[in-house]
């Protein structure tokens, strides 16, 4: 990828908002739609690096908060260290945080992008917290700070905004 973007998956990013953009003007023109529309060449390769990207984007921005939740180092010999499961919520906390912060500034090019990836971070997001949260609970009460629904709606709000912006 270009070396004008931090990530990858910036520039992917801008692969996409800019092939949504000459979409948009290419379907905007009729004599343009008619020859771009003999071939669906463009529209499966616009779905193709959308998807890419998407999925690209996803996986380093949530990659980081999943983290968090490995059993990894977790067990000692004599039971669960306490003391790295609190460390490990409490940075769970921060970075799902700061994923959404940074989620937030994401221009999604149309809503069933959106919802697509949506649906896909939430369902990860909820299988790993559950399974981490059902494995813990009585060691992590005091230092939960969502709850599964609180979660849910932080990410489905996120992503909403985002696709009102």
């Amino acid at each position: 990828m270009s070396r004008l973007f931090l990530t990858d998956s910036a520039a992917r990013f801008f692969l996409i908002n800019n092939s949504y953009d000459i979409f948009q003007k290419v379907t905007g023109s009729p004599k343009l739609d008619e020859i771009v529309s003999q071939d669906d060449y463009f529209k499966k390769l616009t779905s193709k690096l959308e998807q890419e990207s998407a999925m690209t984007q996803g996986r380093e921005i949530w990659s980081n908060v999943l983290y968090c939740l490995r059993d990894e180092g977790i067990w000692r010999y004599n039971g669960v260290d306490k003391e790295i499961l609190k460390e490990r919520l409490m940075e769970f906390n921060w970075r799902f945080e700061e994923a959404c912060l940074r989620q937030a500034r994401l221009l999604f090019p149309g809503s069933q992008l959106r919802d697509e990836y949506l649906m896909d971070i939430a369902e990860k997001l909820m299988l790993v917290y559950n399974a981490f949260v059902g494995r813990f609970r009585r060691h992590l009460e005091k230092y939960i700070k969502y709850s599964r629904n609180d979660l849910v709606m932080l990410v489905l709000n996120v992503y909403t905004a985002v696709g009102q912006g």
